[in-house]
């Protein structure tokens, strides 16, 4: 399996951060959990009866973790590089990491619904996320709509960069309340409008800026810069808190506004992905803040998890 070759972590722009490998073999295994569960017992349906278990009955969370790491890091990569990106390097390095492993999964999609296959479908591609894509038809390769959302975001992101480091946090507000405007434009005349704010860029976009906020708080605030120093009661409780706020918002989630009620118009979703998006960013910061020790045998699995996390995550 392709594991460090295409592992996003492993730039010239920042050194390797196990915390951050940590993050990504979590989501990876969130996703994981979430596709084995309802595939096989809980046969994608609601269950509002179980709240507390939002992590796995709601565990599509986990791609909304990639999102937000995605921005974070990248972020990182940006302000460190002290300057614009070389756009065509930039791109070239991502389709070099993400295109080998995607076509062997669409490749895979579109033998096993062979007779169905159009010449047409070759265009999705470049769209596993709209229509009725062949990846999307099989299990196995069913998560692949998320590296078209993915590849999107790192077209436009050189620019969002400068943006932000240029603006700061303003930046990233301003486009979260566009982007809500044109989402509750969105909500009016879309027949299905959860699953478009769960599966395209609209609904995903502002989840990859507050990732990208989450990396410039992380770096430039001094408060945060303070913390980074602290290794107290402060260091120690904002990671469990933080953690535990997540699990209390996916259980409301599960309750009261589950991706799987038969209602598309949930009002709720019109939020959702940004307080999500919010939430998870307030765990990468306080995980990369925490100054407690996680036993040997998790960081060694957490890391290698993260190195082949996105292989992991393709076939889950």
């Amino acid at each position: 399996m392709i594991h460090e070759q295409i592992n996003t972590y492993q730039s010239t722009n920042i050194a390797w951060n196990p915390r951050l490998a940590h993050i990504r073999g979590v989501a990876a295994f969130l996703v994981f959990l979430f596709h084995v569960y309802h595939n096989w017992f809980g046969f994608w349906r609601p269950h509002t009866a179980n709240p507390f278990f939002g992590f796995i009955t709601e565990g599509h969370t986990g791609v909304g973790l990639f999102f937000v790491l995605s921005g974070f890091l990248f972020m990182q990569i940006a302000i460190k590089a002290n300057g614009p990106l070389a756009y065509g390097l930039f791109i070239k390095n991502r389709i070099l990491r993400i295109a080998p492993l995607f076509l062997v999964f669409f490749f895979v999609a579109i033998s096993i619904g062979r007779d169905a296959f159009r010449p047409a479908d070759i265009l999705y591609i470049l769209f596993s996320n709209i229509g009725l894509a062949p990846t999307s038809n099989q299990f196995i390769t069913g998560a692949a709509w998320t590296i078209s959302v993915e590849f999107t975001f790192y077209f436009v992101f050189p620019f969002l960069a400068q943006f932000v480091i240029a603006d700061g946090a303003w930046y990233i507000l301003r486009a979260v309340l566009l982007l809500l405007i044109l989402k509750v434009a969105a909500y009016f005349v879309s027949e299905a409008p959860m699953h478009m704010f769960y599966s395209t860029l609209l609904g995903r976009f502002d989840q990859f800026l507050i990732g990208m906020g989450a990396a410039s708080l992380f770096m430039t605030n001094p408060y945060i810069a303070s913390l980074k120093k602290d290794a107290g009661k402060t260091n120690m409780l904002l990671f469990p808190l933080s953690v535990v706020l997540m699990g209390v918002f996916l259980g409301l989630l599960a309750k009261y506004g589950s991706y799987f009620l038969p209602d598309q118009r949930q009002v709720v979703w019109l939020f959702w992905p940004t307080v999500e998006a919010f939430l998870w960013g307030a765990v990468i910061i306080a995980y990369m803040l925490w100054s407690g020790r996680v036993p040997r045998w998790f960081d060694r699995f957490a890391q290698r998890m993260g190195e082949l996390s996105f292989s992991f995550y393709l076939w889950r």
